[in-house]
């Protein structure tokens, strides 16, 4: 999960680093400045917010008052703010880049850091560290980093790594970013910026979070969204709903595989059909799961068809997989009367298939059944066809 900068920098707080005093202004809000100079800053979770126009700087109350209001309208990226951070302007002497993120080529965190931090830090000299793990990460050892970073007040900005570290550690970060991290001109170092990313799959060990959910655009998650997400919570046999997105379309999709996932929307869409939402599920995910998962898919309204796809499983058990779709279609409150086009393979396919056949003979649903020698991709046009 990406965090605010507001919500990184409580983190960075939290563990002793300094951050620029300000109020975090949301809409509807009545907000009385407490400084006639100030950086107004936008909430995202895009990157380039500066150059886009979401960070201004205001010479007044008035002018405060101004940007709060025109920053609440904008959109960055498509992303609209979730709140202001109103702060206080630091006199800057000098900026550094520090940060600690997972890298997959060392296998192990590493640290990045550049003297010269601010925008543009791909453009700049950066030096990578890794951090050995099965040793104490100490204030000497964050020197010594820094020194060979060419940091002109090494050992005083240690602290400030030494903390970021057990930020990283203590809260299962999979990146912790200050940038710029600035030097006043009073000689304070102080954390202008924060982008911190924990890891979604440690967040039971972490009560104290009160982070709302979020998409990774930021935008706040529709229910059909947080019903998903629940299924997976407190069950890790398989994935089946961890990945859904609500879109705007009319085809119900379940799908399988990440990559053969996105290619089957991508045909979806090329054959001019609008998906009602994107989903995958794999690593055999038992019955109920799946039940849960096509419930919630369904439920939508306005449902002009259902697409069940997915490649050819190696250990995925296709009749209860299937299964629960049928038990889903079983419990829904409305019996669905749109066409259904199901191309699925893999382990107890045919047992699935004449399963599939009886049930809806029974029940009368419009269900078309493919197996591994059509392409997936050719049955999108199958489900739109049916569906207009």
């Amino acid at each position: 999960m990406k965090l605010y900068e507001f919500e990184g920098k409580r983190l960075l707080a939290r563990h002793g680093i300094q951050v620029p005093t300000g109020i975090v202004v949301k809409a509807g809000d009545d907000h009385t400045p407490e400084h006639d100079i100030a950086v107004v800053k936008a909430q995202v979770l895009c990157g380039g917010r500066g150059k886009a126009g979401g960070i201004k700087v205001a010479n007044s109350k008035k002018q405060i008052k101004e940007h709060i209001t025109a920053l609440q309208d904008i959109a960055i990226k498509g992303e609209k703010p979730s709140c202001i951070l109103v702060e206080e302007k630091l006199e800057i002497k000098k900026e550094y880049y520090l940060s600690i993120a997972y890298d997959t080529r060392h296998r192990t965190p590493v640290v990045i850091a550049s003297a010269q931090g601010g925008v543009d830090i791909g453009d700049k000299e950066v030096l990578i560290e890794p951090i050995d793990l099965a040793e104490e990460f100490t204030k000497e050892k964050a020197t010594d980093i820094l020194r060979k970073a060419d940091f002109d007040d090494a050992e005083k900005i240690s602290t400030i790594l030494l903390h970021l570290y057990h930020c990283f550690t203590t809260n299962d970060c999979r990146v912790a970013e200050i940038n710029p991290l600035i030097k006043t001109r009073d000689g304070r170092l102080i954390a202008a910026d924060a982008k911190i990313v924990v890891d979604d799959d440690a967040q039971n060990r972490h009560p104290e979070f009160d982070f709302p959910p979020r998409s990774a655009s930021g935008r706040k998650l529709t229910p059909y969204e947080l019903a998903a997400k629940q299924i997976d919570a407190n069950d890790h046999r398989g994935t089946a709903g961890g990945s859904f997105y609500d879109l705007d379309g009319d085809i119900a999709i379940l799908a399988s595989g990440g990559g053969a996932s996105l290619t089957c929307v991508d045909a979806l869409m090329g054959y001019g059909g609008k998906p009602a939402n994107y989903v995958e599920y794999s690593g055999n995910p038992p019955r109920e799961k799946v039940k849960q998962l096509a419930k919630v898919t369904l439920s939508k309204p306005n449902i002009k068809g259902c697409w069940v796809v997915g490649g050819t499983a190696n250990f995925t058990d296709i009749y209860e997989t299937l299964g629960g779709f049928m038990d889903a279609l079983d419990e829904l409150k409305e019996k669905p009367t749109y066409p259904i086009v199901i191309r699925r393979a893999g382990p107890r396919d045919a047992e699935a298939f004449e399963m599939i056949k009886k049930r809806a003979a029974m029940r009368g649903y419009d269900i078309t059944l493919f197996s591994n020698d059509v392409p997936m991709t050719v049955t999108a046009k199958t489900v739109l066809e049916k569906a207009r």
